[in-house]
């Protein structure tokens, strides 16, 4: 906001050029709730510095304004017959230490979503925007022309509410050689968070699932052919739960509930395995008498290697927690260094999960306000998947939560 050239109320491309060192790093967006930097927020999201792609690439959009789950797994749609803005009553869903009550809440009855695209290219280029419903039919198609380091906003998806609640969009450029970056962005009341369009993986996916709130599976078929899909949900300590297969019609999508299988408001994880290109990522709601209170959203990836670096933040009284998931078939033995001395230990089990507060006894973090960096070392390259939540409460409940890969 403070660099020279930049105005009120804009949008661009950012570029960091470090030659020949090895850099990682993100963009965090606040928007405050209120006139005072500390307030509450509306949202909070991070998204990640990236390098280009080429070729087609995929991102879901999704409309829907996910509603509380009831105890026995019912779920309360929140906007689903409703017109923007109209007063509606909800259940509290019950916890181990409340009752049910109501509360009366403004809800909206869609989520916006918007496909940002930025032309890396040193010419003009043309790009395909193609938009399926749930199913992989096409619903229309749109070309943009975005000059040389541009970037283009533009509608993704709610705007096609009589065609269903979600669907795919796919961006083709006039040519596989033309670089690249696009994002799916979902604006709901109270949250906001934007997932980098793919090409989809053949790869084996692990993602955490479970825990407090609503946490919800999407998958998306990324290739023209039906997709078998496997996916084996365990606990937390790495017992295989149920087995399952999802058959995709070409581009289309579809939801599981984590909550269907584990039991209720634990954690564990699911393995997915695909036939061809798929597309996988968690989206987390948490709740407070007045609706959604945050949400996040991580995308399933293939394991960047056994050494992985991230970063943490206490600033804002933030909590930061991470999230390991262990795909291999033996216990992993996870070391994490903060440096100055300051390491921690962390055994996973087989398929198993963990998640972890950092430390708030080392050194490093024991400030209120810090940030800085960490490195995480496993056995075995690939064995683990590891996020960072970070997490802010107030007297309210929770206020927001962001989530970041660490890669």
């Amino acid at each position: 906001n403070d660099l020279p050239g930049f105005s009120t109320n804009s949008y661009g491309l950012l570029t960091v050029d470090a030659g020949n060192a090895e850099v990682d790093g993100r963009m965090t967006y606040y928007r405050l709730d209120g006139d005072t930097w500390g307030d509450e927020f509306d949202f909070v999201y991070s998204l990640e510095l990236m390098p280009g792609v080429v070729g087609e690439t995929n991102g879901a959009w999704n409309m829907y304004v996910p509603g509380k789950r009831l105890s026995g797994g019912a779920e309360l749609q929140l906007g689903a017959e409703l017109e923007l803005g109209t007063p509606v009553t909800m259940i509290s869903a019950p916890t181990s230490n409340s009752k049910v009550g109501t509360a009366t809440a403004m809800i909206p009855t869609i989520t916006p979503n918007w496909l940002s695209i930025a032309n890396l290219d040193s010419s003009t280029r043309n790009f395909t925007i193609t938009y399926r419903d749930q199913t992989g039919d096409i619903i229309t198609t749109a070309t943009l022309v975005i000059p040389s380091l541009g970037k283009r906003d533009i509608q993704a998806g709610h705007e096609f509410s009589t065609s269903g609640a979600v669907g795919l969009i796919s961006i083709t450029p006039e040519s596989n050689s033309v670089p690249y970056i696009a994002t799916v962005s979902r604006y709901g009341d109270n949250f906001a968070f934007a997932v980098p369009t793919r090409s989809g993986t053949e790869a084996q996916v692990m993602l955490p699932a479970g825990g407090e709130g609503l946490n919800v599976l999407e998958l998306s078929n990324a290739s023209n052919v039906t997709n078998h899909v496997e996916l084996n949900w365990y606990d937390m300590n790495g017992a295989l739960l149920k087995t399952e297969i999802a058959h995709l019609p070409p581009y289309s999508q579809q939801h599981f509930i984590p909550a269907d299988v584990l039991p209720e408001g634990s954690y564990g994880s699911v393995v997915i395995t695909a036939g061809n290109k798929i597309i996988a990522g968690a989206a987390s709601y948490l709740y407070n008498n007045s609706g959604i209170a945050t949400a996040h959203y991580l995308d399933g990836r293939e394991n960047f290697g056994r050494v992985l670096s991230g970063t943490y933040n206490t600033y804002l009284e933030m909590d930061n927690w991470l999230r390991l998931t262990n795909r291999s078939l033996l216990m992993e033995n996870v070391q994490l260094d903060f440096g100055g001395g300051v390491t921690d230990f962390i055994q996973v089990p087989a398929h198993g999960r963990r998640d972890i507060l950092v430390p708030s006894g080392a050194s490093v973090l024991s400030a209120e306000a810090a940030y800085g960096g960490f490195t995480l070392e496993a056995s075995v390259s690939g064995a683990i998947s590891v996020s960072l939540v970070r997490n802010r409460l107030t007297v309210n409940g929770p206020d927001f939560q962001t989530v970041l890969p660490l890669r």
